[in-house]
């Protein structure tokens, strides 16, 4: 999420006015995408649950993996600016 972010919040600023490419600076939009990137998960964990009536499925193994690795890059990440 920390690319995606970083990728398009700088094309806000014609919509927003000056502000930089941090977080803080940026919360709303942070939020927006959080919410849809956990939207994502959400619906892939349940539809492979619907699906396997199970937990113990390499799929679901899988995502949430990446969903950790994917925290624990964004746990390293400057978020607060400069």
């Amino acid at each position: 999420m920390r690319s995606v972010f970083e990728a398009s919040v700088s094309h806000l600023e014609w919509l927003v006015g000056h502000r930089s490419a941090t977080v803080l600076s940026n919360m709303p939009y942070y939020w927006f995408l959080l919410l849809i990137q956990g939207g994502i998960l959400a619906g892939l964990f349940a539809w492979r649950y619907r699906k396997k009536q199970t937990y113990k499925d390499w799929f679901v193994i899988c995502m949430g993996g990446l969903f950790l690795v994917n925290s624990l890059t964004n746990v390293r990440w400057f978020w607060a600016g400069t």
